[in-house]
């Protein structure tokens, strides 16, 4: 597929900026034609001191983004880093939802783009896991994810996870992805967007098929 993505993770203080959480950590990885191409990452200084559980959960302590960039110096660079990307997410309600909200504050937006959300795409394509959680479906699919919950190894991750997705939705016959474009309407996903060009490359090989009969 030739389409750009980025895929987002990010570190936080809290599940909700409206209620004063901010971000600590962001990790991104742009994926062109089912490889990693680039990555952008940085600790945040948050202008508080990180919750106790937050740093149990992730490791990230209040020396590690000491004298870290506060979110308006790095804002710019992240949508750079992003323009003309779709946005990849494990959970996208979420980590698409804290930027907006922290983009906001900034008197900046981010800009309208495909989305997918690596759950909802694993739960369709691998529908026997026992789990969604990052770190178990990577420890079922053989993937080496060394530091979960940093933002940086979750999000190099979940880009190779989403890598896996593509290549499994690419050799899906025709008539699933027919039906799985009808079916996905609903859900949180851009599937359109992926299952289209497979569609319409798979339709024009089975006419040039029935041309060499």
């Amino acid at each position: 597929m030739s389409q750009s993505f980025v895929v987002i993770d990010l570190e936080t203080t809290g599940n909700s900026p409206d209620q004063g959480a901010k971000m600590i950590q962001i990790g991104a990885v742009k994926v062109e034609g089912c490889t990693i191409t680039d990555r952008f990452s940085t600790f945040v200084d948050p202008g508080c001191s990180i919750p106790p559980f937050i740093t149990e959960l992730t490791g990230i302590t209040d020396k590690d983004v000491e004298g870290a960039p506060v979110f308006r110096e790095i804002a710019t660079d992240l949508l750079a880093f992003m323009e003309g990307s779709s946005l990849v997410a494990h959970n996208v309600p979420f980590d698409k939802g804290f930027l907006e909200a922290q983009l906001e504050t900034e008197g900046l937006r981010l800009p309208k783009c495909c989305q997918f959300d690596t759950v909802e795409l694993s739960r369709v394509l691998l529908p026997t896991q026992e789990s969604y959680k990052l770190s178990e479906l990577s420890s079922s699919l053989d993937m080496d994810h060394d530091r979960p919950h940093r933002a940086d190894s979750d999000a190099e991750i979940t880009a190779e996870l989403f890598i896996k997705l593509l290549h499994k939705l690419e050799r899906l016959p025709l008539v699933t992805l027919q039906s799985l474009e009808q079916v996905a309407k609903g859900l949180k996903s851009d599937w359109d967007v992926l299952t289209r060009p497979l569609i319409q490359k798979k339709m024009d090989e089975s006419r040039r098929r029935r041309k060499r009969i």
